[in-house]
């Protein structure tokens, strides 16, 4: 199970530091977000270079509000406090080419 991201706190200290890191914003009532859940799995395990974590938009309000998630799912890829790159919707091929490219940044 990836660690999962809790607070507005935890989003910032998550998201500023040097390591690339990749979050999934998801709801246990989304179908797409159940859908595409265990590719994102298999990508934590395939790039151990980067950070990957979870947000769940339910419990999590504050921190879904504060990365500006407006659909579900949505994949946010941030490093120093910046966000590199974001891909909405369940789209794999869109996903895995946003971790490649975080991949390539290194940590």
């Amino acid at each position: 199970m990836l660690p999962e991201i809790k607070s507005v706190e935890e989003f910032r200290q998550v998201t500023g530091g040097g390591k690339t890191v990749v979050i999934d914003f998801w709801a246990a009532w989304c179908m797409p977000c159940k859908a595409i859940s265990p590719v994102f799995d298999a990508f934590a395990a395939r790039f151990p270079e980067l950070g990957f974590y979870k947000v769940n938009v339910s419990e999590a309000r504050e921190v879904s509000q504060e990365a500006g998630i407006r659909g579900l799912p949505t994949f946010q890829t941030y490093r120093y406090g910046i966000k590199l790159r974001e891909v909405a919707g369940a789209n794999q091929p869109k996903l895995e080419e946003m971790v490649k490219e975080a991949s390539d940044r290194k940590t």
